[in-house]
């Protein structure tokens, strides 16, 4: 045999190695040992095989299946869940066979943003999460199960991930999300419902990075990158949406939870647009249009410029327009020196408080921050303000009431003196600076303590009653 055929056979048999390895049965990427799968709910199970391969689905809670591969040889079914429980088995045979062990049947939840979210229990270097020792030594729960996306930027749309299903244990708990295990635990705990979060997150990015090319269509003036860059591609449009987001829309989940918004505060004013854009399109793509989505409002952190608070005002429209949702309210965690606030246990909890409410029938229990209502008496020099959100009163946990300012025509803001009115849960709000009162602010700085809550403990948001810059 000469130098040519021996060359060309040798390519041949390559190719055909290679083919052949991709043509194995492979699952999604989230199909793995220790998974949760949402309860009581058709399933989406998905992978890869030869074309025209028959796939067969066995369940050990006796759901069987059978699809054929498409020409590409991916192939997609649902399975029918039962009630919580587990473990739990799937059989899948193919041209090879799979079993996937220890499933358990609950609750998924799909957190995602930036650092905030991504913070984990342990902390970061000389940032601590407060009660970190004792929320990892109690970690000790096999109903709580964690899949930890892997940072992928990429400029086409992925099909898989990189990651594993973990149980909460304190070996493993350290590197989980603080945001999304402290409200993991305190659902589960509450529910007996074992809870499935996939969490993908990635520190500094900007929203528009989770987006893909369809929701951000409106904005015309955002450019789609056509490479992935060296520098901050975290924070270029639809790159961890390509390859953190898009891989994971075929794993059934409950609803999303999103702590995001720092990264875009130079740029506040679309935020809001934006935000209602992704929420309908990651709805869109998992094909429920009622999906719960629960974020966390940015905490009040000394910026360099004045502009968080305006940030927090566009995330509150988010929750305005937008049906199921909810928002956390952070403005008394907030840290001067530290844009990662350690109290991740409150801010985890507060968006259980949101879940429990409007997802499991816990409806008895306060979730709603205190929100603006009306202002009545402007011209004056006191004006009474009225808030929602306050079924119970209101509150500063006997502290002095601060953080309320008020200004004229002449658009200059005073420190004003205000305070609860027993009888109606009003607040009376003055200044002996301002005797023609124009605009009412509270919160709406960069850095403030908050002091005013709802029975519940539950803070109030940032708001005025102007719209001036």
């Amino acid at each position: 045999m000469n130098h040519y055929y021996l060359k060309t056979l040798m390519v041949a048999l390559i190719l055909g190695f290679s083919q052949q390895l991709f043509a194995e049965n492979r699952l999604g990427s989230l199909l793995k040992d220790h998974m949760v799968l949402q309860r009581n709910t058709q399933v989406n199970l998905w992978g890869w095989d030869n074309p025209g391969q028959k796939i067969k689905i066995t369940t050990s809670w006796n759901k069987s299946s059978q699809v054929v591969t498409d020409k590409d040889g991916k192939w997609i079914t649902k399975v029918e869940t039962p009630n919580a429980g587990g473990p739990h088995r799937i059989e899948i045979k193919g041209s090879s066979s799979h079993k996937i062990s220890d499933i358990l049947i609950g609750d998924v939840w799909i957190c995602s943003g930036q650092s905030n979210m991504y913070m984990p229990l342990k902390g970061y270097k000389n940032q601590p999460v407060k009660n970190s020792n004792d929320l990892i030594l109690n970690s000790n729960n096999d109903q709580i199960r964690f899949f930890n996306v892997a940072t992928k930027l990429s400029t086409q749309k992925e099909e898989t991930v990189e990651g594993k299903w973990v149980v909460s244990s304190p070996k493993e708990s350290p590197n989980f999300s603080a945001v999304a295990y402290t409200f993991a635990k305190q659902i589960q705990n509450i529910t007996q419902v074992p809870i499935g979060i996939v969490s993908t997150s990635k520190g500094a990015s900007r929203i528009e990075a989770w987006m893909d090319n369809t929701a951000l269509k409106e904005f015309g003036d955002i450019s789609i990158p056509t490479s992935v860059p060296d520098k901050d591609g975290h924070k270029k449009p639809t790159l961890l949406f390509n390859g953190m987001i898009y891989p994971l829309i075929n794993y059934t989940a409950k609803g999303f939870l999103w702590y995001q918004g720092e990264a875009n505060i130079s740029s506040y004013k679309n935020y809001s647009r934006l935000s209602q854009s992704m929420i309908g399109r990651w709805r869109q793509l998992w094909n429920n249009s009622e999906m719960p989505f629960y974020f966390v409002q940015i905490a009040p952190y000394n910026y360099p410029k004045r502009k968080s608070a305006y940030l927090r005002e566009q995330q509150q429209k988010v929750l305005e327009i937008v049906p199921h949702t909810g928002m956390a309210v952070t403005m008394d965690i907030g840290d001067h020196d530290c844009i990662h606030p350690s109290e991740k246990e409150k801010v985890g909890k507060r968006l259980a408080y949101i879940a429990l409410n409007k997802n499991y029938g816990y409806t008895t229990i306060g979730c709603d921050a205190p929100m603006l209502d009306k202002v009545t008496g402007l011209g004056s020099s006191t004006v009474v303000v009225t808030m929602k959100n306050i079924a119970n009163g209101l509150s500063s946990f006997g502290q002095p009431l601060l953080g309320f300012e008020v200004a004229g025509k002449d658009k200059k803001f005073h420190y004003a003196v205000a305070s609860i009115n027993k009888k109606d849960s009003s607040i009376s709000v003055g200044s002996q600076a301002v005797k023609e009162i124009v605009s009412v602010r509270y919160g709406f700085r960069n850095f403030i303590p908050a002091t005013l809550y709802n029975t519940a403990g539950i803070p109030a948001s940032s708001f005025r009653t102007d719209n001036w810059e």
